[in-house]
C-alpha cells in the first residue's frame, strides 16, 4: 500500500518526494526508476 503524496510531503517537511527523487536522479545520473514488488529499481546508463 502506498502513501498519498501529501502525507509523504508532510512527513518530510518542506521538500516534496518528487524534489528528493529529482535531486537524487540528477546527482547520480539515474536514467530509469521503477517500483516492482515494493522494491525500487534504479538504472544508470553510460558514464561512471
Amino acid at each position: 500500500m502506498g502513501l498519498p503524496e501529501g502525507m509523504v510531503n508532510s512527513l518530510m517537511g518542506s521538500h516534496s518526494a518528487q524534489g528528493y527523487i529529482s535531486e537524487f536522479v540528477g546527482k547520480y545520473g539515474i536514467t530509469s526508476l521503477t517500483i516492482e514488488n515494493n522494491k525500487v529499481i534504479l538504472e544508470k546508463t553510460g558514464g561512471r
